[in-house]
């Protein structure tokens, strides 16, 4: 209901980057990336690829995937 206006066609124009200018302030939450729970969990995803590294976050996110299977 509340949150930032979305354009669908230009999803880029309207994300906000979770890093912000104050040093160790990360944002997230479903006005990051997208709107609601898929919106959380992304967001959440896309903070944590910030403060642990990308390469790192695939690589344990891959691992447990293997072993859930």
């Amino acid at each position: 209901m509340y949150g930032i206006l979305r354009d669908y066609n230009e999803p880029l124009k309207t994300m906000i980057s979770p890093k912000t200018k104050i040093d160790n302030l990360y944002l997230t939450g479903q006005n990051i990336n997208l709107h609601g729970v898929l919106g959380v969990s992304v967001s959440a995803v896309i903070t944590c690829s910030f403060l642990l590294g990308k390469d790192y976050l695939v690589e344990k996110i891959l691992k447990a995937n293997d072993a859930a299977v």
